[in-house]
């Protein structure tokens, strides 16, 4: 058994630990595409759980602003997912109900690499779930029909798990943009993979909610 803690040196390492986990963070961000995906997810686990709610907040604008500025450059797969990622690690830490719309944008949902594409669904997907969502529910839907254009089979399952959510927060005067997304629906049910087939249920079952 370890060494315990005295009462009055826990807050003196938790600084000296908060400290640490700072600087990794830093470092990590500085060399985003050329770590270890794991090893740059528990760092940020690690942190987030020790760091003040303003240090966390900062770290989330750096991971927004390499995110978009991965998505402007060339071969950017592996740079554009991790990103990703660090956000998902992020969100619960978060009242970020602008990343909906930083995540839902063409060049994601068009993305060569079917990770992002994925990942650009799944990340909004958790807005929701915790009542994070901006914009009205009429946009939201409009922008998902254009961005539905060009999408990989294997990103289709997130995009219908995310339409489920939604619909269930849909407003009771905003109920007829509902019926312009069953056809998409009924269609997905004929999907040659049995997990977005069933993921495509999901929208009809919210409709009947």
């Amino acid at each position: 058994m370890g060494p315990q803690l005295l009462p009055n040196k826990l807050p003196r390492t938790l600084l000296s630990s908060r400290h640490q986990c700072r600087e990794l963070v830093c470092c990590l961000l500085q060399c985003l595409g050329s770590v270890d995906r794991g090893m740059a997810g528990n760092i940020i686990g690690v942190w987030a759980a020790l760091a003040e709610k303003q240090d966390i907040a900062k770290a989330y604008r750096k991971v927004v602003d390499l995110f978009r500025q991965s998505l402007r450059q060339s071969n950017n797969g592996n740079t554009v997912a991790m990103a990703q990622d660090l956000l998902n690690l992020l969100l619960p830490f978060l009242d970020v109900a602008a990343l909906f719309s930083t995540c839902l944008v063409q060049k994601v949902s068009c993305h060569n690499d079917n990770g992002v594409q994925k990942r650009g669904y799944k990340i909004p997907a958790k807005l929701p779930e915790n009542g994070k969502v901006e914009g009205d529910a009429l946009q939201t839907f409009q922008g998902l029909d254009e961005l539905s254009v060009g999408l990989a089979s294997t990103a289709k399952k997130d995009l219908f798990i995310l339409l489920s959510l939604l619909i269930l927060r849909v407003p009771s005067e905003s109920l007829h943009i509902i019926p312009p997304l069953i056809p998409g629906a009924v269609l997905g049910t004929k999907e040659p993979s049995e997990k977005v087939r069933l993921a495509a249920f999901e929208p009809i079952v919210s409709m009947s909610q």
